[in-house]
């Protein structure tokens, strides 16, 4: 049984999921503001904290920084109701492994949830996919389908963010979408080649053209899809590109 501490000043919130929590064998604590949230994770000690974004008395990103303060390895995940790629940046920065909405079914939070805490008790690491496409709905599916399938996911609605996004997350591997204004997958992957040993890069894109592949294929990307996404193919691919490439902490 694992020790899961819940922030949110929404009354309703913090009962669905001590319940659902409480069912699965989880001890959950709860509060109803950041600052009451600090006091009891410095008491209780939690494996695990659910935090809320918006919150009384001190902000979702204040109450973060200050719980890695007290412990730079605690577990913290993000729920919110207004999710967006900006706010995860940040938080993903401040040390956050999840930044997820509220509107997430309870079951595949709970699968989540003890991914994490399992990991956190000697599993082996998550890999880390980093999304980078200017369509929110494309990123989303993405996002809850790989999460599903045991991965740690980080999104970003361009290519300089995504830029941004691959300093401080290290992704192990990039789903890259080729048109998006301001800097296309193409400019990303020229970008890329400048790092050191950069990620393997999958493409994922609306246009079936050939020599935009093999474009691609040149900058380094080694595989390339065209949507609509093929769930299976993307998990075949992803998968034998981790093995290959042994995934570190």
């Amino acid at each position: 049984m694992s020790k899961i501490l819940i922030i949110d000043d929404e009354g309703i919130v913090r009962d669905a999921l001590t319940v659902f929590l409480s069912r699965a064998g989880h001890e959950v604590l709860t509060a109803a503001d950041g600052a009451a949230g600090l006091e009891r994770f410095q008491s209780a000690k939690p494996d695990l904290v659910l935090l809320d974004r918006d919150l009384p008395r001190l902000t979702g990103s204040q109450v973060l920084k200050k719980i890695k303060d007290i412990d730079p390895g605690a577990r913290v995940i993000v729920l919110t109701g207004n999710p967006d790629p900006e706010g995860e940046l940040k938080y993903r920065k401040l040390g956050a492994r999840h930044f997820l909405s509220k509107t997430i079914d309870i079951e595949s939070l709970i699968k989540i949830v003890e991914r994490d805490l399992r990991q956190g008790a000697g599993g082996r690491p998550m890999p880390r996919i980093l999304i980078v496409d200017d369509d929110p709905d494309v990123r989303r599916v993405l996002k809850r389908f790989l999460e599903l399938k045991g991965c740690e996911v980080s999104e970003a609605p361009g290519g300089r963010e995504g830029l941004d996004l691959l300093r401080s997350e290290e992704p192990h591997l990039i789903l890259l979408d080729i048109e998006m204004p301001g800097m296309s997958g193409l400019e990303f992957l020229k970008r890329l080649r400048e790092a050191g040993k950069p990620p393997p890069v999958m493409m994922i894109t609306g246009q079936n053209d050939l020599e935009q592949a093999r474009e691609c294929m040149r900058l380094g990307a080694y595989d390339y899809m065209v949507k609509p996404v093929n769930f299976e193919y993307l998990e075949t691919s992803v998968w034998a590109k981790l093995l290959l490439r042994p995934v570190e902490a």
